[in-house]
This record gives C-alpha cells, sequence and structure tokens, in this order.
C-alpha cells in the first residue's frame, strides 16, 4: 500500500507536467496550425520489420505500451451517465475512489483517474518509444498555451480562439473540432465543466458571421448559424430539455438575441474606433 500511495502522487505529479507553448497564439495562427495538421499526412516508416524478425522484446513493449495508453485513457474519459453503460461505469469509478480512500487513508473522488489516466499514457508511450501521433486535437490543445494552474478564465479564452480557428480553417468541420478540444481539456484534467462551452462556440460563429458582413439580414444570419452550428444548439441548456415542437422556435429567440447583441458590439467598436482615428 505504500507503494501505492506513492504512484498516485507520482500520477497526480507527472499529469501536471503536460507539454504546452506558453506564448499566446492567435486565432489565425491557431487556424494555420489546424490547416497544416491536415494537410501533411502522417509520416509513415519507411521500412519496418516483421514482427517475428524484431524479436520478442520489441514486440512485448510495443503491445505493453499500447495496453497502458489504452487502459489510461479509458481511466481518463468521462464518460456520458445519460446511457446505461456509462452511468454503470461511472458508478464503478466512484466505487472504486471510495475503495482508495479507505484503503489509504486519503480522501479521493472519481477525478482522482483522470490524472492517474494521463500518467498510464505517459508511461505507455515511454515504453514503446517514440511520438505520439500528432492529430488536429493534439496539435491545438498543444498550442493553446494552457497548464495545469490556468484559470477557468484562461480555459474559456482559449476556447474562444479554438472556435474561431476552427471556424477560420474549416467552417465544415469547426463544430467537430472545437468539441474534440473540449473533449481533450477535459482528458487533460483542465475542466471545462464549468463554462458554457456552446455559447462560446455560438458567440464565436456569430461574431465571424457578421466580421464577414456586418449588413447582414437577420435570415441570413440565421441561415449561417443554423448550417454550422445546430450540433452545438441542439446541446444548449433550456433547448436540449424542451420538447420536440418547442427546440426551433426557442433555437430562433436564441439566435435573434445573438444576433442584436453581436451587430450592437461590432457596431459600437466601429464607432470607437472611428473616434479614436479622429481624436
Amino acid at each position: 500500500m505504500k507503494y501505492f500511495k506513492s504512484f498516485l502522487l507520482v500520477s497526480v505529479f507527472s499529469s501536471a507536467l503536460i507539454p504546452a507553448s506558453l506564448s499566446a497564439v492567435t486565432p489565425d495562427e491557431l487556424a494555420d496550425h489546424i490547416t497544416r495538421s491536415r494537410s501533411c499526412p502522417v509520416a509513415s516508416i519507411v521500412h519496418q520489420e516483421p514482427a517475428a524478425e524484431r524479436g520478442w522484446f520489441s514486440s512485448f513493449r510495443q503491445k505493453t505500451g499500447n495496453a497502458l495508453r489504452w487502459f489510461g485513457d479509458k481511466l481518463r474519459t468521462e464518460d456520458d451517465s445519460r446511457t446505461a453503460a456509462g452511468h454503470v461505469t461511472q458508478m464503478a469509478k466512484d466505487g472504486a475512489a471510495t475503495a482508495l480512500s479507505y484503503k489509504t487513508g486519503f480522501s479521493f473522488s472519481r477525478n482522482i483517474f483522470n490524472p492517474i489516466g494521463n500518467a498510464l499514457r505517459k508511461v505507455g508511450q515511454w515504453i514503446k518509444g517514440g511520438e505520439e501521433t500528432q492529430t488536429t486535437t493534439r496539435v491545438v490543445l498543444n498550442n493553446l498555451g494552457l497548464n495545469k494552474s490556468s484559470k477557468d478564465a484562461d480555459v474559456a479564452e482559449a476556447l474562444r480562439k479554438t472556435a474561431v480557428a476552427s471556424l477560420k480553417a474549416d467552417a465544415a468541420t469547426a463544430v467537430k473540432t472545437y468539441e474534440d478540444v473540449v473533449s481533450g481539456l477535459d482528458k487533460r484534467g483542465l475542466s471545462t465543466k464549468s463554462l458554457d462551452t456552446e455559447q462560446i462556440y455560438l458567440s464565436a460563429l456569430a461574431g465571424q458571421t457578421l466580421a464577414k458582413n456586418p449588413t447582414v439580414s437577420y435570415e441570413t444570419f440565421s441561415q449561417e448559424m443554423f448550417a454550422h452550428g445546430m450540433p452545438v444548439l441542439e446541446k444548449m441548456n433550456g433547448i436540449k430539455e424542451a420538447p420536440d415542437g418547442e427546440k426551433l422556435n426557442l433555437m430562433k429567440s436564441y439566435l435573434n438575441q445573438v444576433f442584436i447583441k453581436e451587430r450592437d458590439k461590432i457596431q459600437f467598436d466601429a464607432a470607437r474606433n472611428s473616434a479614436a482615428a479622429a481624436a
């Protein structure tokens, strides 16, 4: 048990050492990262010996590393409690956390499995060797400039940049890119639970839509919002719980409020800039 306590402490500590760029990346720079990550395929191994010729140790190391990474990912992934399987998994984690608290004398919650999962992934990657595949989500996360000490305001600003960058890079896939980053932040221990992630994305989408055409009509604006924001709109509080027959009207009402707010903001900024230029 003494060694297990040490492992828990090391797990929490090592999970805090997630590599992150501390520079303040701009949405345009982030959009370039997204575009480049998609246009440059993952480098393939030019020559790899057959498993039989690599030797048992190399094969064992690869399998062990992959197994640890898989298990670590399972531990750090927050399951959807709305599904039966997700509810059972979360109950199992709660039960395990209670048992750990009893056995070790420390007070643990289900959140302890997030840093342990991250630590296991790091150990697994070290065992198998090489570098992690640079997926678009990982590239974005590594360039957001966040670390374990980042505040909610920092995470919210990072998500705003991600939303704008995703839309600039490819509006058709922006929602998926944004939601993958939200999930990735949660897995890295930077919880987004206290943030209105849907509102952050929709505000960015509205701003980008009006920035392209400040005089756009509400009808055109709402069409753009539905085209590139419907999956997010459906998840908003007050809309996802509403009866199906009321959801569309609630969405339209919300979009009208967003349209007025973002339009007024753009007009105010334009007037302020003009006044500053004339001074």
